[in-house]
């Protein structure tokens, strides 16, 4: 995901104005709120305790990711 906006995004509505997902690698952003899907990884929420907080799943990524 690349960004060059602000950092007042909270991740509630999407992904926020300015920032999109690549095509150029091979692992996707998930918007998630609450716990992750594997166990015992991740924050639960955002800051604010109840919105959405972008992440990706590691188990899939490799050096040329980066």
């Amino acid at each position: 995901m690349f960004a060059s906006v602000s950092r007042a995004c909270n991740f509630d509505n999407g992904l926020c104005l300015g920032w999109s997902q690549s095509t150029s690698d091979v692992f996707d952003w998930t918007l998630n709120s609450g716990p992750t899907p594997s166990s015992s990884t991740g924050p639960w929420s955002d800051l604010s305790g109840t919105g959405q907080l972008p992440l990706i799943f590691s188990s899939v990524l490799t050096d040329a990711d980066y």
